[in-house]
């Protein structure tokens, strides 16, 4: 059986996971799941590895000893405004330790949203991208408030935190989010096609 531990930013990511494993009993996969817990926001740029490390110590160090992998899931845009590094974030964060195990970040290229919206037919990432495009959004990240006004033209009845309810969510979805992620014309990306494809390795 392969455990694998989730720490999640926020909302989205962590309800994300949450359908992963139910695609997996979907599909009767038993020697895989996830473990996650919500940090709830409030990182900030010069305090996430503080906020991180307070994380970790919410649980005992044995408490990680079942789990094969540790993850943990952010949004790159608070890092970007800060003019920090993709490099300079993931080293310092997987220098980190939850028991004996070093944390391996995964990073939203800018935000949950743009993520979120990779699991859309390829209109709706074009749709998203050029707007992306449009307001500087992989130069200069929007703000949470500006980037859901922009988000909801695409998707009006999207709301943050939560996956889209007007799509299933099947091996199918996971297979077009993989598909979308490597688009060329496509800037946005999100590291967590590792965890979509441990899924399908699964139950492919």
């Amino acid at each position: 059986m392969r455990h694998i531990y989730v720490f999640c930013e926020g909302d989205t990511e962590y309800n994300y996971v949450q359908k992963l494993n139910r695609v997996l009993r979907e599909n009767d996969c038993q020697d895989l799941s996830f473990t996650t817990v919500n940090m709830n926001g409030g990182l900030t740029a010069s305090g996430y590895v503080s906020k991180i490390k307070s994380e970790i110590r919410k649980k005992q160090s044995k408490d990680y000893k079942n789990f094969q992998e540790i993850y943990i899931w952010l949004d790159y845009d608070i890092f970007k405004r800060a003019n920090i590094a993709v490099d300079e974030v993931k080293k310092e964060i997987s220098s980190l330790k939850a028991g004996s195990k070093n944390l391996i970040v995964i990073l939203n290229y800018m935000n949950g949203e743009d993520f979120m919206v990779l699991n859309y037919p390829k209109v709706k990432v074009l749709e998203w991208n050029q707007k992306c495009i449009g307001k500087n959004h992989f130069e200069n990240p929007m703000d949470s408030v500006s980037c859901i006004e922009e988000f909801n033209k695409v998707l009006p009845d999207y709301q943050k935190g939560h996956f889209p309810m007007d799509i299933a969510f099947t091996k199918e979805t996971l297979k077009m989010c993989l598909q979308n992620m490597e688009l060329s014309d496509v800037e946005i990306k999100s590291d967590a096609k590792t965890l979509l494809e441990i899924v399908l390795t699964k139950i492919a």
